[in-house]
């Protein structure tokens, strides 16, 4: 009976929601054109590459690790993924306000 609702529920969200997946298209580019005006362009690939793999290192690789270790010691509080991502959010946060701001600069 729940596939009644199911079903038509995700071909809307497969066919319907185009919107959505622009604006994750347009997410999913700001982390290079961040990452990239952040280094002149003798040290660009080199700061580019060092920033975005161990970010990811630390930020991703590791996340299921640490949120799976907290829950087991935080007596299953499943409310702890939100928590790891909201404290993520502030450490981003606090980094994009700390970085440099140089509009209107040519990267080459």
């Amino acid at each position: 009976m729940l596939s009644v609702f199911l079903i038509p529920l995700g071909y809307f969200f497969i066919y319907k929601m185009h919107i959505i997946a622009g604006l994750e298209g347009v997410a999913a580019m700001l982390t290079p054109y961040i990452i990239t005006t952040l280094f002149e362009s003798k040290i660009r690939l080199t700061g580019a590459a060092l920033c975005y793999n161990i970010g990811f290192t630390l930020f991703g690789g590791i996340a299921p690790l640490v949120i799976t270790n907290i829950i087991k010691a935080n007596y299953n509080s499943y409310l702890t993924p939100c928590i790891y991502l909201l404290a993520m959010v502030f450490i981003c946060g606090v980094g994009l306000y700390q970085g440099k701001h140089t509009p209107g600069t040519k990267l080459t």
